[in-house]
């Protein structure tokens, strides 16, 4: 049995999970976000739109390239400018970015932490270097 969670408000292509209380929708392969009633509340119009953080920032990319962090009031909070092609969801502080060739982590406030790129990360050793550091390496 699944239940009824939300009923949007217009036609959508998919609804993806909740996260800070908000649905990831796409309507005609741009991306955005619903609330629990349904009503659009940040436009479809990201070509990607991921999921927010507890702190509630989420990673989108605009059609013409530009990658940023935004809240929920769909204000950018972090601009990451074209060079950036993926980020992740922000855990202890900390996340994320990729040009698509090297990786590097940032703080909320959008500080590099570190002056090295890295060619790979795992995820579950990024969780728990967040965890670990101490607030003074994190530049925070």
């Amino acid at each position: 049995n699944l239940d009824i969670v939300m009923i949007p408000e217009m036609p959508v292509d998919e609804i993806y999970y909740k996260s800070g209380g908000l649905y990831q929708v796409t309507i005609t392969d741009r991306q955005g976000y619903a609330d629990k009633s349904g009503k659009v509340v940040i436009p479809c119009k990201y070509e990607t739109a991921y999921p927010f953080s507890d702190s509630g920032l989420a990673f989108v990319r605009t059609p013409d390239g530009k990658s940023a962090y935004i809240n929920k009031n769909n204000e950018i909070v972090i601009s990451l400018g074209e060079e950036i092609v993926e980020g992740g969801i922000f855990e202890h502080g900390i996340s994320y970015v990729s040009d698509g060739k090297t990786y590097t982590f940032i703080n909320e406030k959008g500080e590099e932490l570190f002056d090295e790129k890295f060619f790979k990360i795992r995820l579950e050793l990024c969780l728990s270097m967040a965890a670990l550091l101490p607030n003074a390496l994190l530049r925070m």
